[in-house]
């Protein structure tokens, strides 16, 4: 543990300027749920949102030309229907592949709040209200980021990401009141997205 507190400040001590991103991509949303009703009904069903709109802003540290570390806050968005804000910790490799592109390998983890609208979960003409959801999240980028000015350059990039978000409950009304419980913690994103990121 030691040793690794050691690393981490070698590597910052000579860290470059700071990084502020900000970034907007459009999603798609994939769900392999499990729906139950009361004792009647425990069933999968798959889920499918699209487009979903998505913003990032970010700020963290360069610790060399080839390593980046963010911190940042998310927010995505669907009309009636899959909604969800979270924050996330990200690590970027950012390899030169020549003087005017560098690529992008990153990875990141952080903990996503959604809400999927009522009218995606219709049972016999009704619906249990909106659901609300909570849980751990992770994902995978590529990218490419390309230089516009000294202080400024694009950031391209795809992402698949995974949220655990757990299950939530309401009810539906069939002659008596009978719970409705949807589980969506294999609940997975891919999108596309563009970024500018500046450097202090």
């Amino acid at each position: 543990m030691r040793a690794l507190v050691v690393l981490l400040c070698l590597c910052f001590a000579s860290a470059e300027p700071l990084v502020l991103s900000l970034i907007g991509d459009v999603q798609k949303a994939y769900s392999w749920s499990r729906l139950k009703i009361a004792d009647l009904l425990d069933e999968k069903e798959r889920l499918e949102e699209s487009p979903i709109w998505g913003g990032e802003i970010r700020a963290g540290l360069s610790a060399n030309p080839e390593n980046r570390f963010y911190l940042g806050l998310e927010l995505a968005h669907q009309r009636r229907g899959l909604k969800y804000y979270g924050a996330f910790a990200e690590y970027n490799f950012t390899p030169a592949i020549n003087r005017h592109l560098r690529a992008i390998l990153g990875a990141g983890a952080g903990y996503s709040f959604a809400t999927l609208a009522s009218e995606n979960v219709t049972i016999s003409g009704q619906n249990p209200g909106d659901l609300s959801f909570k849980g751990a999240s992770y994902f995978a980028k590529v990218g490419a980021l390309l230089p516009i000015s000294r202080r400024a350059e694009i950031e391209l990039f795809v992402k698949g990401k995974h949220m655990i978000l757990g299950e939530d409950s309401g009810s539906i009304e069939l002659g008596m009141p009978l719970p409705v419980t949807l589980n969506l913690d294999k609940t997975f994103t891919i999108s596309g997205g563009i970024g500018l990121n500046f450097r202090f």
